[in-house]
């Protein structure tokens, strides 16, 4: 089948369904033709997009953001390195720097970007809250951020939990400590990103089940997550919105 012909196909099935309810389009992550060999030919994963996203912007404004890098460029492209050095007042974002965080979930696609308003919790070696958090509430534009004081100990999050974050649509979780069945994960497809300070085999305590959104947010990586800012994340790195509401 010729590279014309399966774009075609593609667009068609893209754009002929009508939106849904909840005013959400399906758009194609990225596209890739292997030309070598046309009978060899990939896809990306769809994945749901709310348009919602930027507070509305328009077609003919700035164009959306793909990467972290292109948040500052696009938004931020007039400031020094200096300004964000000194912590000019006119910098908006703070980026995460002391702290390693490494792929998995959907996150293994190195192209892979999230962005949403951010929740919180802070907790140590416990996760009910997380459960609940998760498996629970709507994720749709939002970003669930977890202080688990860095311990490697046990681990957080697992996939059956991060499979039930997908489903109710979270944008991604950033997690200040460990997550388990990595390879589960990449088994099953999932494409919720996630960015953790690595990876342990031990679950998590039941019995102290943390802090949800607490008053002064939590503290890690030189960045203070607070609940209602907004965090944009992928390989590069982590950039959270010093005050409430998307970068515009």
């Amino acid at each position: 089948m010729g590279r014309g012909r399966v774009e075609r196909q593609l667009c068609k099935f893209l754009f002929s369904s009508r939106p849904s309810s909840n005013v959400q389009e399906r758009c194609l992550s990225s596209l890739w033709l292997q030309n070598s060999d046309k009978k060899n030919i990939h896809f990306s994963a769809l994945r749901q997009h709310n348009p919602s996203h930027f507070n509305g912007m328009e077609s003919n404004s700035i164009p959306e953001p793909t990467t972290t890098s292109d948040v500052v460029d696009a938004y931020f492209s007039h400031l020094s390195v200096v300004d964000q050095v000194q912590n000019d007042a006119k910098v908006k974002f703070d980026c995460l720097v002391d702290l390693n965080l490494k792929p998995y979930g959907g996150a293994f696609d190195r192209t892979s970007f999230f962005r949403g308003e951010i929740t919180t919790i802070k907790c140590f070696e416990n996760n009910p809250l997380v459960r609940e958090t998760l498996t629970k509430e709507s994720g749709v534009n939002r970003v669930l951020v977890i202080d688990g004081g860095g311990s490697r100990r046990c681990a957080l999050l697992g996939g059956e939990i991060a499979k039930i974050a997908e489903g109710n649509q979270w944008e991604g979780i950033v997690v200040n400590g460990c997550i388990r069945d990595t390879n589960e994960m990449r088994w099953c497809g999932l494409k919720i990103p996630i960015l953790a300070v690595g990876t342990s085999p031990v679950p998590s305590s039941k019995r102290d089940p943390g802090v949800k959104d607490p008053k002064f947010g939590v503290t890690f990586g030189g960045v203070n997550f607070k609940s209602g800012s907004w965090v944009y994340a992928d390989c590069d790195g982590v950039l959270v919105t010093r005050e409430k509401g998307p970068l515009v």
